[in-house]
């Protein structure tokens, strides 16, 4: 079972360097499991949120419309290393909203657990607004 405090490690290493990024893909299950205590998950959430809040910002994450990503995906193979790891991560940012749209949807999860869904859907929002308007 994972803890709070292995969900902020895995954190500060994702920050620290993308050698760690495979982490991304814990924490965004540890966000999917159910029989996961909703404080941990609340932490994957928070410290999913922050992460790619921080790659959209710093040009890691190229958020971009659906039918642009098919493209940018193919382009991957060809591309060299960055353009696949950034078609990987955009790939783990669609997966963490989705996450969230689950989480909002299902009367399951702690309110706590919804309203920290809801609040990083709309930072994400925000966040593709702004990409929006730069491309």
């Amino acid at each position: 079972m994972v803890t709070w405090t292995e969900v902020r490690d895995a954190e500060a290493r994702l920050r620290a360097d993308r050698k760690h990024a495979n982490e991304l893909i814990g924490l965004l299950d540890v966000i999917e499991d159910g029989t996961t205590s909703a404080d941990v998950r609340l932490a994957a959430v928070q410290a999913c949120r922050s992460l790619f809040e921080s790659w959209a910002l710093a040009g890691d994450l190229e958020l971009r419309p659906a039918g642009e990503a098919e493209a940018g995906e193919e382009e991957g193979a060809s591309g060299g290393a960055l353009v696949a790891y950034r078609a990987w991560l955009l790939r783990a940012y669609r997966r963490f909203a989705a996450g969230l749209r689950s989480l909002l949807s299902s009367p399951k999860p702690p309110l706590a657990l919804r309203l920290a869904a809801l609040d990083s859907l709309m930072v994400l929002a925000s966040l593709e607004a702004r990409h929006a308007r730069q491309g």
